[in-house]
């Protein structure tokens, strides 16, 4: 989708967030605005995965115990366009992120411990793995106060994971709404 006019984007945004959408108009702007300074003109995708809290069971999820999250209306954003090689290029609308490139594969090398764009190979390797490969330029909006606030538990890096997986499976042509796939994440 390639929304250029405010109403388009509030009639994208509505069934998001609803009464706050107006909130996030400016934020959606400002990172399509940045998405054509850094790749260029052309159609945009937009995706989005919200944070959570976990109301019981926090750190229990991956040992097989029992949670209850709730999602949030803060939310990682990713705005993409599909490229023809298989080279994945993303940058953060924060500037401490710097920009980065990786060719997807099924072996890809994971970047020094902690760096952001681990939580962007993870996703990439797993659809690669299925033989699903196709390169993007990403770019991703997840800073607050609209966005995901880092470090406090509210799964800001399961955001990343999942708004990249959705992106790369939508373009790939995956079914993505599956247990299994929410699992792989």
């Amino acid at each position: 989708m390639t929304p250029t006019l405010t109403t388009n984007l509030v009639d994208l945004l509505e069934p998001c967030y609803g009464p706050s959408t107006h909130q996030q108009i400016g934020r959606y702007q400002e990172a399509l605005h940045q998405f054509r300074a850094v790749y260029g003109p052309g159609e945009t995708q937009l995706f989005r995965a919200p944070g959570r809290v976990n109301l019981i069971g926090e750190h229990t999820d991956y040992n097989h115990g029992f949670v209850l999250p709730a999602a949030l209306d803060k939310d990682v954003v990713i705005l993409a366009r599909p490229r023809r090689d298989h080279t994945l290029r993303a940058a953060d609308v924060e500037a401490q992120y710097a920009p980065v490139e990786f060719e997807i594969s099924s072996d890809i090398p994971h970047a020094e411990r902690g760096h952001w764009s681990n939580y962007l190979r993870g996703p990439a390797q797993m659809l690669a793995r299925q033989d699903h490969t196709t390169g993007m330029d990403l770019l991703l909006a997840g800073a607050p106060p609209q966005g995901v606030p880092r470090s406090v538990g509210l799964s800001s890096s399961s955001a990343v994971v999942v708004a990249t997986a959705v992106t790369l499976a939508h373009q790939a042509g995956i079914p993505y709404n599956t247990a299994s796939f929410a699992q792989a994440c």
